[in-house]
């Protein structure tokens, strides 16, 4: 059997592929010479354009042939149909069973002199390539399909200045059509869709998922023993991989697995002595990392997870347990659950995809360039300190203290709220964050807009109990961060035993 691999790239206007040559994404794995194998069948959708490769030397396919079958698009090789895209052609339906019609084999750019006369095609279907059938000009079938507004308009093919051939041209070069761009070789058979799924003689490739992990700063893999594991939504692993150096990993997995997961960070080997450890932002020492979590749903044939704090926390609100259970929760569960942290901790960016800068640097320096997830992480690290608080604890407090305000935001309240926005004054007087950072993260987790002043002071003085008037005397100060130093006092105060009052 001979194994080519189903890849697309994005398609965003004909013209504008060219330069996404480079986010090519392998969909499918597809083996040819089975004598019971069935064609892929992929629903056809926009914005991917697909293309067939040999999955050794990555170059195109030769040999296609090109047929449309009523409404379908079908790639065959060597007499054998391999690819079938459903709901390719916006055709009117047809009175009777559709037959099979070649479009093109090896193609060699032939404009029609008689273009204008497809207006049997929906106008948000632009033909780019067509060869007519004499007789009927339906049987005009493009090899290239584009949804919605194009590089070649429905007006132009309409009757436009603009020649036929002058705009075939143009596009056969960008998408490799009789010449060559990129990888894309002569000979190509390119069609504008998108796939979900396949049956038959064709499987999903394994999904890749990258990223980094970051409780701060990681300073060591406890002797290449920091792990990340993906887990499917039964529970079963789907492959391991050992962190890099720097906190990086990337695991392919075990299957063609599509669905929800549960990723963890976690010392594989807990008899040795040497953990993995992490710069803490707050005592500026090396602490052990702990195990951490993030879920995910794998929809693509690549992803990017970093696995963080944050992130964690996520994967608890969904869920998911590093105790009681490694089962990935409901995907709905995952969205919700990664949405919220990301809008409470990091207004709105994605807690698993954006790239994560630290506030301090191995060395225990600060890093002038840390951006507002290093500052969120640093905030937590500060939470932890001041309140006495494992990452484990942390996560369960913060979470408990999660709630909906009257705007249906996400917020902190109660007495976690005060302690939180105290770490992140701890962290902007230390110099780890700015004060526009400061400010998001205020306004994100509490809906403040600035530091509480704090005030302070002593008193002094004697109390008898008569019937004269009583009076203290002491100093009070005012200190805000955000230069305001003012206060206003109550007067007529009653004291705790309702009786007697005084003023300030």
């Amino acid at each position: 059997m001979t194994r080519y691999l189903l890849q697309a790239l994005p398609a965003q206007g004909a013209i504008q592929a060219k330069s996404k040559l480079n986010e090519v994404q392998t969909l499918a794995e597809i083996e040819v010479g089975a004598s019971s194998a069935k064609p892929l069948s992929l629903a056809a959708k926009p914005n991917l354009i697909y293309r067939l490769v040999d999955p050794v030397t990555g170059a195109v396919v030769k040999g296609q042939k090109i047929y449309s079958k009523g409404r379908n698009l079908q790639v065959d090789l060597d007499g054998v149909t391999v690819v079938e895209l459903t709901d390719f052609f916006s055709l009117k339906s047809e009175t009777t069973e559709p037959t099979k019609q070649e479009i093109s084999s090896s193609p060699s750019i032939e404009s029609s002199s008689n273009l204008s006369e497809t207006s049997s095609f929906d106008c948000n279907y632009t033909v780019i390539h067509s060869q007519t059938v004499k007789g009927s000009v339906n049987e005009a079938r493009s090899m290239l399909w584009q949804p919605g507004q194009s590089a070649v308009d429905c007006v132009n093919f309409a009757g436009s200045a603009v020649s036929d051939a002058q705009e075939v041209g143009a596009l056969s070069a960008v998408l490799g059509i009789g010449g060559s761009v990129g990888t894309v070789a002569a000979g190509v058979v390119t069609a504008v869709a998108v796939s979900t799924g396949g049956s038959g003689g064709a499987s999903l490739a394994a999904a890749t998922i990258k990223g980094g992990i970051y409780a701060g700063t990681v300073i060591s893999t406890g002797n290449g023993d920091l792990t990340v594991e993906a887990f499917d939504s039964s529970g079963n692993s789907l492959g391991s991989t050992k962190v890099a150096s720097d906190g990086t990993y990337s695991l392919t997995l075990n299957s063609s697995y599509r669905g929800a997961i549960v990723l963890k960070a976690y010392d594989a080997n807990t008899v040795n002595s040497t953990d993995p450890k992490y710069l803490d932002e707050a005592t500026k020492s090396a602490a052990t990392l702990p195990t951490l979590m993030a879920v995910a749903n794998v929809t693509d044939v690549s992803l990017t997870v970093n696995i963080t704090s944050l992130t964690n926390f996520a994967a608890l609100q969904a869920g998911a347990s590093t105790v009681s259970s490694t089962a990935a929760p409901d995907a709905t569960s995952i969205d919700e659950a990664n949405t919220v942290v990301s809008n409470l901790y990091l207004s709105g960016v994605s807690v698993l995809t954006s790239s994560v800068i630290p506030t301090v640097n191995a060395d225990g320096s600060v890093n002038t360039a840390a951006n507002l997830y290093g500052a969120a992480l640093s905030a937590l690290s500060w939470f932890e300190k001041t309140q006495g608080l494992t990452s484990s604890q942390a996560a369960m407090e913060l979470n408990a203290s999660t709630s909906t305000d009257s705007s249906g935001s996400s917020v902190l309240v109660g007495t976690v709220k005060s302690h939180f926005v105290d770490a992140i004054y701890s962290a902007q007087t230390d110099g780890q964050i700015t004060s526009s950072q400061a400010s998001a993260l205020l306004k994100s987790t509490t809906g403040l807009t600035n530091f509480p002043a704090v005030i302070s002071g002593t008193t002094s003085g004697a109390l008898t109990e008569t019937n004269a008037v009583q009076s203290t005397t002491g100093t009070l100060t005012s200190t805000d961060v955000d230069g305001t130093n003012l206060f206003v006092a109550n007067t007529s105060v009653a004291g705790s035993n309702s009786y007697g009052t005084f003023s300030i």
